[in-house]
């Protein structure tokens, strides 16, 4: 069982002498088996270099990724307990999946910063995304005091009802979590966030807010890294989806082409639809991906 908590409520033959023997071909399964463990290999290569060749800034944590070890069998997370009574069945659900979490340092960090009311977790009826990470002015002090306690705003963990309610396997439990797993990097992004780009990096705008060209490009220099973790994530775990997700996770290893299709992703995503005006900056940054 995983550690126990509760998060506070907020909405990987001898050969015969002189005996000439003619080497047998390998099996067609043989080779396949070859040919698997090589891409698996690549991949957890690419994912390394990824994670050493970070494009924040120096004082910026990434979280480290505990795969389980290339050829072995993907993780496996138990399935779902009863509630226990008085508890939210779906608070219950995302909490089982964290404490069961692959991802030591996203599983210990969210705990941590939610113990501490530096990250809000709220379960909401929104649909359209599984989990999202925003800042909103802080009503009541943090628990501990430090820096991020004293600021004004405070993050915001939002995780998708729809998103809990629809998981019945192991898989998609693990691929929540690398949902999981991108927006706690957005979280120590925020926390890396100089002051004076608090509201303008990370706070919810009104509706029709044009973003100016820096602040395109930032918002598009915060979800690429986002993206490659979370993608990451699932090629060391062996569950990259088949749909268009799964298929940009795969060009992990060509930043340059991962960047350009993240940006025809947005593009048609509520980000493309709520600031059309940063496609041409999304992809400016695109371009500059080395290859």
């Amino acid at each position: 069982m995983g550690p126990s908590f509760s998060l506070k409520e907020e909405n990987v033959s001898r050969n015969a002498k002189n005996v000439e023997r003619v080497p047998s071909r390998p099996s067609r399964r043989r080779v396949l088996k070859i040919f698997q463990f090589t891409v698996l290999m690549t991949l957890a290569v690419v994912v390394a270099v990824i994670l050493v060749n970070r494009e924040s800034s120096p004082v910026l944590t990434y979280p480290a990724i505990s795969p389980s070890p290339i050829g072995l069998a993907r993780p496996v997370i138990p399935p779902f307990p009863k509630p226990k009574p008085g508890q939210d069945p779906l608070r219950a659900r995302f909490e089982h999946m964290l404490a069961h979490s692959p991802d030591k340092e996203t599983r210990d960090g969210v705990i941590r910063a939610n113990k501490e009311e530096n990250l809000l977790i709220g379960i909401t009826k929104k649909s359209g995304f599984i989990a999202s990470f925003s800042v909103e002015p802080r009503e009541t002090p943090a628990s501990i005091n430090n820096e991020l306690g004293r600021r004004p705003l405070v993050a915001r963990l939002a995780i998708s009802s729809e998103a809990l309610e629809s998981i019945t396997t192991s898989e998609e439990m693990l691929r929540f979590l690398a949902s999981v797993g991108h927006e706690y990097l957005h979280f120590q992004q925020w926390v890396a966030t100089p002051s004076e780009r608090w509201s303008s990096d990370w706070a919810r705008r009104p509706p029709g807010t044009h973003l100016t060209p820096d602040e395109c490009r930032r918002q598009f220099q915060q979800e690429l890294p986002g993206h490659r973790y979370g993608c990451g994530l699932l090629i060391v775990w062996q569950v990259v989806p088949s749909d268009d997700r799964g298929k940009m996770c795969l060009m992990l290893g060509d930043k340059r082409a991962f960047a350009r299709t993240l940006v025809r992703s947005l593009q048609s995503s509520v980000q493309g639809a709520e600031h059309p005006e940063c496609v041409q900056y999304w992809s400016e940054v695109a371009d500059r991906q080395g290859p």
